[in-house]
């Protein structure tokens, strides 16, 4: 799977009504390059969220705008929809085991869809988006943890590769019992029986349940539901590279002993992630790859960046297998180490937030990362991580900067500081 990222490319204000006025010549030129290989791409995104929480209606959309942009948009059912209405009631797993073997089921039947549809966009050979209701990852929101790795050690199956590797994007919509509590309602769901207490917590566990995929966004209730799904539509458009109001990855260096985050933040994944640069002969373009696991099972990525000569940038992610990794391991650039860094993703405020922890470099550093709209979007940052300052767009923090062996102004910065920490420390002694 590959997701595409053009940096510099963007529209004015987001309008909904007038959203499907494209420019045929960026069209053009864009699924030229998505053509450029042998077959047309394919994006997997998952739609998750809470009772009344817009999933239906954003589905909808979505294959709508799509179509209008020449993408064939495949919806791929809700696993457990057919299965209830099929027969299954949920009265048949009053233990344990039945539990298990009822989950197991569901995520065969959820992995099996998932692929069907996605041959089937394979087959009609144009670009196009296989949009799930729901993923195989929200079944663990209904079930103890412990009972939920139970079952996945019995089938073989873990959570990177279930989560980390299917999906290009998951979009968590909030239910309308958060935040827009007026508006929640199950009037026109049958099955649906929560309150809106019920359904807030359920929201926050299906939340949980897909914390640390690397492109999770939480779209919460703040201003209204046209613009709420406006925003799902923003985030579809960035992730296939149309033109769209583009998402600021803003950065912050940090500071503290992160070793006790869950303690005080709740729920966090941690991973080891090993990120290194590439030798590329080719002006204009560079390339990465990034192995990302914990317990021994990873995912891995190559990256591509290209600079085209009107200074716009054209970035390619594309999943790769560990024997694809390590081959193109063997074309690290000498001159930059690999960055070691401890990945610590949690959620705050109904914000996604990625800290990593670089240790292998001088000065060791710590960098907080997350998505907004903009860079003035107000963020309420976790207390409990001390910020120094926002680095966002500095290239001294950049991968490509960190990566270097030697990096003499952070080394410099970084001596002047312990020098005048001395200074001050023996200054005090003097005096006493």
């Amino acid at each position: 799977m590959e997701t595409f990222t053009d940096e510099n490319e963007g529209t004015p204000r987001f309008d909904s009504e007038n959203f499907v006025r494209t420019e045929t010549i960026s069209l053009r030129n864009h699924f030229t390059t998505l053509m450029s290989d042998a077959t047309a791409p394919i994006f997997r995104l998952v739609l998750t969220g809470g009772p009344c929480a817009g999933k239906t209606t954003a589905m909808t959309i979505i294959e709508e705008r799509m179509r209008t942009r020449g993408f064939r948009t495949f919806i791929v059912p809700e696993a457990a929809s057919l299965l209830i209405s099929g027969g299954f009631m949920f009265g048949d797993i009053s233990t344990d085991e039945r539990r298990k073997g009822f989950q197991a089921c569901l995520l065969r039947t959820q992995l099996s869809l998932e692929e069907t549809f996605y041959n089937l966009a394979k087959v009609c050979g144009q670009p196009s988006l296989v949009v799930c209701d729901r993923g195989v990852m929200d079944g663990s929101a209904y079930m103890p943890r412990n009972l939920w790795l139970e079952m996945l050690g019995e089938n073989h199956w873990n959570e990177i590769e279930l989560r980390d590797q299917r999906y290009d994007a998951v979009l968590h919509l909030v239910t309308a019992a958060d935040g827009a509590r007026d508006f929640y309602t199950l009037e026109n769901h049958e099955s649906r029986h929560e309150s809106a207490e019920e359904a807030i917590g359920m929201d926050r566990r299906l939340r949980t349940s897909w914390l640390g995929h690397p492109r999770l966004r939480v779209i919460d209730n703040r201003s209204g539901f046209n613009d709420k799904m406006n925003r799902v539509i923003s985030i579809v458009c960035n992730l296939v590279g149309l033109p769209q109001i583009p998402e600021v990855s803003r950065k912050f260096l940090v500071q503290g002993d992160f070793s006790m985050l869950g303690a005080t933040s709740g729920f966090i994944q941690e991973f080891d992630v090993d990120q290194t640069i590439l030798v590329v002969n080719r002006d204009g373009v560079d390339e990465s790859v990034r192995r990302r696991g914990s317990g021994g099972v990873f995912s891995y990525v190559h990256r591509q960046r290209r600079t085209g000569s009107n200074g716009k940038v054209l970035e390619i992610k594309r999943g790769i297998n560990e024997r694809e990794y390590l081959t193109l391991l063997q074309h690290a650039d000498p001159h930059r180490k690999t960055l070691r860094m401890k990945r610590r993703c949690f959620l705050y405020s109904d914000t996604y937030y990625v800290l990593d922890e670089i240790k292998n470099i001088f000065p060791p550093l710590s960098l907080l990362r997350t998505q907004t709209e903009s860079i003035g979007t107000e963020l309420d940052l976790p207390p409990f991580v001390e910020v120094e300052e926002e680095v966002t767009n500095l290239e001294d923090y950049s991968v490509m900067n960190l990566s270097t062996l030697v990096a003499p102004q952070r080394k410099f910065e970084y001596e002047t500081r312990l020098l005048a920490n001395h200074n001050f420390l023996t200054k005090g002694a003097e005096s006493l």
